[in-house]
C-alpha cells in the first residue's frame, strides 16, 4: 500500500495544501555530500558501538541457569 501511494505521488513525498510551487519534492529534500558522508560516519559508529554492546552483554550474561542456583551467579 505505501508503495502504491508513493509511486502515485512520484516525484512529491509531501503535498502541500498551499499550492504545488510549497510541494516536498525529492529534488527539495536532498541532502548535500557532506551532510550524507557525515550521516554514514555517524550511522557505521552507532552500529560499531550498538554490536559492541550486545557482544558485552552477552558475554556477561552467557551461561545456563539452573534451578537450584537460585539465580545467575558469575
Amino acid at each position: 500500500m505505501m508503495v502504491g501511494a508513493a509511486a502515485g505521488l512520484y516525484p512529491r513525498l509531501l503535498p502541500s495544501s498551499a499550492g504545488p510551487s510549497h510541494d516536498l519534492t525529492i529534488a527539495k529534500a536532498l541532502s548535500g555530500p557532506y551532510a550524507l558522508r557525515a550521516g554514514l560516519v555517524w550511522w557505521v559508529l552507532g552500529i560499531v558501538l550498538a554490536f559492541i554492546y550486545f557482544f558485552v552483554v552477552y558475554r556477561m550474561f552467557r551461561g545456563k541457569v539452573s534451578p537450584e542456583s537460585g539465580g545467575y551467579e558469575h
